[in-house]
């Protein structure tokens, strides 16, 4: 994943409660591109955010990455 730590890292450590992470994980989503919605919905989910900046940084829109790895859902049984 590219990214410049320095600058994104204190865009987000910046005016957030230490220990926050709904709000980092919210400021890392909206810093790549993000849209303000799908970004929190995203906050709130387990999906990895490593994997969802990296599919960014190598040229996938955003909305594409979250689709990508957003979990399969339950198969129905039967």
């Amino acid at each position: 994943m590219t990214v410049h730590p320095t600058t994104r890292l204190t865009n987000c450590l910046r005016g957030h409660p230490a220990g926050d992470v709904h709000a980092w994980r919210v400021c890392w989503l909206l810093e790549s591109g993000f849209s303000q919605d799908l970004a929190q919905a995203l906050a709130g989910t387990d999906i990895d955010l490593h994997a969802l900046l990296e599919l960014v940084d190598r040229g996938c829109p955003p909305e594409l990455a979250a689709r990508i790895l957003a979990p399969l859902p339950a198969a129905g049984v039967g």
